[in-house]
């Protein structure tokens, strides 16, 4: 059994926004947490071989159990555990950008939906148009009706 010194990092989440637009769903902007970095939980000696990624691990001091995700080895001998530890959920300047993102990208949907549908309503209004002509006329032949 050795002693090393370790570094045991927490993960801290931020929001994030997500604009979904798809023809089975209505258009909607979904709040999400994403991993944004790791922080320091615990920093002391470890009296243990190094601990595999994998592994779980019980902090006293804390009462905390991780699950080590990544372990990081430094030039100087400090061994960093990343763990699944969460530690808190912030809003940063990302949040508020994807939130912008997501904004934008309702806004532009809705306006194609919009040109979309009064696109199909000229097309209608001219179908309807077409076949008004055509029932005024019921004699003529169906050709020179079609081609005028």
């Amino acid at each position: 059994m050795t002693e090393h010194k370790a570094v045991i990092m927490g993960q801290i989440y931020r929001e994030h926004f997500s604009y979904r637009s798809h023809w089975m769903y209505i258009p909607e902007i979904d709040e999400s947490t994403v991993l944004d970095r790791f922080e320091n939980l615990w920093e002391g000696n470890i009296y243990t071989d190094k601990i595999m990624v994998g592994d779980c691990i019980y902090i006293n001091e804390l009462d905390v159990r991780a699950e080590v995700l990544n372990r990081v080895i430094s030039t100087n001998g400090v061994v960093t555990y990343e763990t699944d530890h969460f530690i808190k959920t912030e809003k940063n300047q990302k949040t508020e950008d994807s939130y912008k993102v997501a904004q934008l990208m309702k806004k532009r949907t809705e306006a194609l939906n919009e040109a979309e549908i009064e696109g199909k309503n000229k097309w209608r209004k001219e179908l309807e148009e077409e076949r008004e002509l055509v029932s005024n006329n019921p004699k003529e032949s169906w050709f020179k009706r079609i081609l005028g």
